[in-house]
């Protein structure tokens, strides 16, 4: 655990270790990615850890940091996670920053930013040091301060910077309570696990199970594909059907609710009615495939797993991919005062990486079609701007084609589709040469028919839905 998550860009890395051995030089804590990412778990993993972990975060906003995506995902996560954030300004103002990030300003709230003058990083050092006092973040035990007797090897000082690590080395007793603490929290853990799992209650108080209604043959068949998607789980077996050589054609867009959390309280059942109406209207969508609620429940039944470990990360993550969802949706509803702000990630299973925050505001008053048309439209031009629909022809007979975009990729009867002429090789640059319209759609792949015949419309040439 460290107090203070510098929050930066690759760019900013220096200005980040100059501050950060200033606030441990006054006996803080610090963690940022260059200096204390470790080798094997994933950016992601280590990131949101960390900033859970922490007391505080300092984030650097400069032009660089505002066109990081990565940033961007650490400012949500701290806003989620109500850490304070003391922002310090580096080569941009003030105004600056909250015209091009009015996210960052609304997750900073009422937050003081602090700018380096031009004396330079020591000018501001009292201010967050001061911040830091205001925030109730008071340092600990600083390492260079601790009893010279114990030797450390210089590399392991430069790797083990750390002042828990040293206060350990200080305290035996310490060391055998924490020991005793992690054996006993295993033996509960032990305990909970041979517990019948809450999963089946929680299915039938929340969820209208679909199958219960359709026979025992539609019910085997369920429980086959439960079967089937844990044991792909437990031996690590993936779906690798997202994964192409074509790097031109749509895949598909499926999405799984993995864990969406809101607070306990007198507003639980309006949220949790919520995140009802988004899945439902989400699944209606042309071009987004939503993974039954109902099969994520039971695959973490048949998993002996809580709705809590969907919290997890490298959980989440693995449960997406054996589920063939491109996406998992996480976030939370949070309250500040009397606003109430829904947070949504969207993380790439192939990736890890978060691809799209949203954030909107939830009125006091009903649920209403409104908001669920404003995340709606925020999600679908999302999709519509980074995922453009484009396939290619797969077979021609006269005028007829075959076309590898279908229902999945959101393809309808009636659609008509660009064909496209690159002009030079890989120049990227590509012109309408022609027009087909779909007159039969298959899960996959879809038929479609042009005007006349046309000898330069070939196998292989590639398509691209009008509009994008």
């Amino acid at each position: 655990m460290s107090d203070i998550f510098i929050s930066h860009v690759e760019e900013d890395s220096v200005l980040a270790l100059q501050i950060a051995e200033e606030m441990e030089n006054a006996g803080y804590t610090t963690w940022h990615y260059e200096r204390n990412s470790l080798p094997g778990p994933t950016y992601l993993e280590q990131v949101s850890q960390e900033i859970e972990r922490s007391r505080v975060m300092i984030l650097i906003i400069s032009p660089r940091s505002l066109e990081s995506v990565q940033v961007g995902n650490e400012v949500i996560r701290a806003f989620e996670s109500a850490k304070p954030i003391i922002p310090v300004l580096h080569d941009i103002k003030h105004a600056e920053f909250q015209q091009q990030k009015p996210v960052w300003r609304q997750a900073l709230g009422a937050a003081t930013s602090i700018r380096i003058p031009k004396e330079g990083l020591p000018a501001i050092i009292p201010r967050i040091l001061g911040g830091l006092k205001n925030l109730g973040v008071e340092p600990g035990l600083g390492y260079e301060n601790l009893d010279q007797s114990i030797k450390l090897p210089s590399l392991q000082k430069k790797y083990l910077k750390s002042k828990t690590f040293y206060s350990l080395l200080q305290r035996p007793k310490l060391i055998l309570g924490t020991a005793l603490s992690i054996l006993l929290v295993i033996l509960v853990i032990s305990v909970i696990k041979l517990r019948p799992s809450p999963i089946k209650q929680i299915q039938k108080e929340t969820y209208v199970s679909e199958t219960e209604t359709k026979g025992d043959d539609s019910q085997t068949r369920v429980n086959e594909l439960i079967g089937a998607l844990a044991d792909n789980f437990r031996q690590n077996r993936y779906n690798h059907s997202l994964s192409s050589d074509d790097q031109w054609s749509s895949k598909p867009i499926t999405m799984v609710f993995m864990d969406i959390q809101y607070p306990k309280n007198s507003e639980s059942a309006k949220d949790e009615k919520l995140i009802n109406l988004l899945y439902s209207s989400l699944s209606a969508k042309k071009g987004i495939n939503m993974v039954e609620r109902e099969i994520l429940m039971k695959l973490l039944q048949e998993l002996r797993l809580s709705s809590s470990d969907l919290a997890d990360p490298v959980t989440s993550l693995k449960l997406g991919r054996v589920l063939s969802a491109r996406f998992i949706v996480t976030g939370r509803i949070m309250s500040e005062g009397a606003m109430r702000i829904m947070s949504l990630r969207f993380i790439d299973t192939e990736t890890t990486e978060v691809r799209k925050v949203i954030l909107e505001e939830i009125p006091p008053k009903e649920i209403d079609g409104d908001l669920i048309k404003r995340l709606n439209e925020k999600i679908i031009q999302w999709i519509r701007t980074d995922f453009p629909l484009k396939g290619r022809i797969i077979s021609v007979t006269g005028n007829k084609y075959e076309v590898n975009l279908g229902r999945l990729h959101g393809i309808g009867k009636g659609d008509k589709l660009e064909v496209l002429k690159e002009h030079g090789k890989d120049a990227g640059i590509f012109a309408a040469v022609g027009e087909i319209r779909i007159d039969e759609v298959g899960e996959k792949n879809s038929w479609a028919s042009g005007q006349d015949k046309r000898d330069d419309i070939k196998k292989g040439a590639k398509v691209r839905a009008e509009g994008y």
